[in-house]
């Protein structure tokens, strides 16, 4: 029974690794490439607008989140009160 155990918990840490390591290769894929990142922008910008009045378009995302990162042509609107913002041009540069 012990020896059936121990082959059940190895097998788990196993999973447990596996699982791990996919998660962080999925973190990098998503985090690293231009793509990755701009479905993490649009799908974080879709989940504010949910839960808020705002809306929001964006033109281009470029970039990655782990380097430099630029979104164009982006426009931000809250329903409620009206109030707009456009701006051509919205970067960050990690150094």
């Amino acid at each position: 029974m012990p020896a059936r155990l121990l082959k059940s918990l190895r097998t788990a840490a196993y999973s447990l690794l596996f699982l791990a390591g996919l998660l962080l290769f999925a973190a990098l894929v998503l985090t690293g490439t231009e793509g990755g990142t701009a479905f993490l922008v649009r799908t974080a910008l879709d989940k504010v607008e949910d839960v808020t009045s705002m809306q929001f378009t964006v033109g281009d995302i470029e970039g990655t989140l782990i380097s430099d990162l630029a979104l164009r042509q982006l426009n931000v609107r809250d329903t409620q009160t009206g109030l707009r913002i456009n701006a051509e041009f919205l970067g960050t540069t990690l150094d």
